[in-house]
This record gives C-alpha cells, structure tokens and sequence, in this order.
C-alpha cells in the first residue's frame, strides 16, 4: 500500500507536468505566430511606402524630362519654321541639335505633302504611319501608340509640335516616346 500512495504524487507530477508542457508550448507557437504575423505586415507596410514613393519620384523625373523635351522641340520648331523651307539639309541641321533622351530619341518633321524628314536628312512617305491633315487638326498633341519610322517592329508615342511657315502650319514636328526605353530608363528604386 505505501507504494501505491507514493506512487500516486509521482503520477500527478509527471501528468501535471506533460500538461504543462504541452500548454507553454502551444503558448509560444501562438506567440511566434503573432509576432511573425506582425512582422510581416509591418514589412509589407514599409515595402509599399518605398514602392510608393520611389514610383512618385520616377513620375516626376518622366514628367520633368518630358516637359524639358517638349520645350526644346518648341524652339527647333521655330527655327525649321524660320528656314522657310522644308529642304532636308537645312532640317537635318534644325533636327540635330536636339539632344536625345532615353524616351524620346527619335525625332522627324512630316510635311504638308506627307512626307517625313528624319533627324539624319532621309526622306520616307508618310502613307501608312501618319496622315499631315488628320495629325494637324490636333495642334500640339501626343497621339496613342503607333508604329514608329525608324523601327518598323516597335510601337511608340508620338508627341506633335506645329511647324509655321508664313503664319500658318506647313509641317509637324514630332518626336517618339519609347515606352520600353522609359520603363528601364525610370525603373522605381525601391532599395
């Protein structure tokens, strides 16, 4: 009989003491858990708040670049405007002096007569690109995406500035945004 009664404290410890285990460790993988859990959206929170501000940083630079570019082919539209003609050597030059951007490279006059003058003085149709009447309607205006003239297989922007001659629109000026170029140029930096 005395071994059953001392055996009966010893069973009770080691019941107590498995329940007890059991319960701190359920206590701390729901602790771990919580905090994992909080961890990770104080993480996630911080990530958006970088991601979100590097985005605007990234807008505001495209949208300074853009402005800047668009006054630059203001002024060679006024100096092609001032040539009084449209002789491809004397366009090649207005044109050459526009500094390239990475989204907006490329530049070229189309002519009242449909034709296009590109930055290095070539000359293509215009017929199955852009339409001088349609594209004039506008005044100045950026266009959806459409096929460039200097690389068939690309889609780019076009972004249009009148060309006066004798007080009245005679060419377009126009420039092509490169969306890919853009996109690498002004990738958020988020770290």
């Amino acid at each position: 009989m005395q071994n059953d009664k001392t055996k009966l404290p010893a069973d009770t410890f080691v019941n107590t003491s498995i329940i007890a285990t059991i319960i701190l460790v359920l206590l701390i993988g729901i602790c771990s858990l919580s905090n994992n859990k909080r961890a990770k959206l104080l993480n996630q929170g911080d990530c958006f708040a970088t991601l979100s501000n590097s985005s605007a940083d990234a807008a505001q630079r495209i949208e300074s670049n853009l402005v800047g570019g668009i006054h630059s082919l203001r002024i060679i539209a006024k100096v092609i405007g001032n040539s009084g003609s449209y002789d491809p050597k004397s366009v090649q030059a207005g044109l050459s002096v526009f500094e390239t951007n990475p989204i907006s490279n490329n530049i070229a006059v189309l002519t009242s007569d449909n034709t296009i003058i590109r930055v290095d003085g070539s000359v293509i149709s215009a017929e199955g690109l852009m339409d001088f009447e349609s594209e004039a309607q506008h005044d100045e205006h950026i266009c959806e995406f459409e096929e460039s003239v200097y690389f068939p297989d690309k889609t780019v922007i076009h972004g249009f500035i009148p060309i006066e001659m004798d007080g009245k629109v005679t060419g377009l000026l126009f420039n092509e945004f490169n969306t890919e170029s853009a996109a690498k140029q002004w990738a958020p930096e988020m770290y």
